[in-house]
């Protein structure tokens, strides 16, 4: 991720070739956290197709790495569990 806005409580950061299901993803794991205030995902332009996290909150940058280790294990989770279906 590449950061647009890195402020004490509040971070912007694109996500260079990834999807925005994946960003979307976090931005969920982020907003069900108590001193995260707000949480989303969006594209950058919709021609360009990168896109972007917003999130604001205490310890912001730390709640986002707390998400992103969320996200992975969750994909991870359901990767095994679709594996063992087929």
């Amino acid at each position: 991720m590449k950061k647009i806005t890195d402020e004490k409580e509040a971070l912007e950061a694109i996500a260079e070739g990834h999807d925005i299901s994946e960003t979307t993803l976090v931005a969920e794991k982020l907003a069900a956290k108590k001193t995260v205030t707000f949480a989303a995902s969006n594209y950058t332009h919709p021609l360009k197709g990168e896109p972007v996290l917003y999130a604001k909150g205490k310890s912001i940058m730390k709640e986002t790495q707390a998400a992103i280790e969320e996200a992975r294990e969750d994909v991870k989770e359901f990767k095994q569990k679709l594996a063992k279906s087929m």
